[in-house]
């Protein structure tokens, strides 16, 4: 029972104080639908001082046949060069493709119409130099593992995720970014 000197503390005080502390660590989690979003999902403000980003997504489609790619972005604008980006696809116990990119990262090995993706990658950067590595399903039974990297002139401070064509519109799914 609380006598009449205590404060309560509302439940969305509580969700930001929680985002903000979590151990010594500045953690944010910040979600974007991806339905409606056009051809690209635009993540921006990523604090500089990040050494660590995660994104996640849930249920992700488009209205087209192209693979998902990621591309980062410093003060100087959105990179269109200097990937290292490889996709290796597994069907059941199969390697089914193996593609790569230096245009973008690429997070699957081949794309369907009609298909939805969840997965997650982690992006890691030191010294302007970024490595991101993850793992993306698509159907029950397909999955991709992809790894990469890039060195940018600046530290990172947006994600846009698009398709290889730049075409096809997002219209289903989540995406979170996570920064610490």
């Amino acid at each position: 029972q609380a006598d009449s000197n205590d404060e309560l503390v509302r439940k969305d005080q509580l969700d930001v104080a929680l985002t903000a502390v979590q151990g010594s660590t500045l953690v944010a989690m910040v979600p974007y639908v991806a339905s409606g979003s056009g051809t690209s999902i635009f993540i921006d403000n990523i604090p500089t001082t990040a050494p660590r980003v995660t994104l996640v997504w849930s249920n992700l489609s488009t209205n087209g046949a192209s693979q998902v790619i990621v591309k980062f972005g410093s003060a100087s604008g959105v990179h269109s060069t200097g990937y290292v980006s490889t996709a290796l696809g597994y069907e059941g116990t199969n390697n089914t493709a193996t593609n790569w990119l230096s245009s973008a990262f690429i997070i699957e090995d081949g794309a369907n119409s009609n298909v939805t993706r969840s997965g997650s990658a982690t992006i890691i950067g030191i010294n302007n130099q970024y490595v991101m590595t993850g793992i993306s399903n698509r159907y029950v039974n397909t999955a991709s593992v992809f790894s990469g990297g890039v060195t940018l002139p600046s530290a990172l401070t947006s994600i846009t995720i698009s398709t290889v064509n730049g075409t096809d519109v997002f219209d289903g799914g989540i995406v979170n970014v996570l920064y610490e």
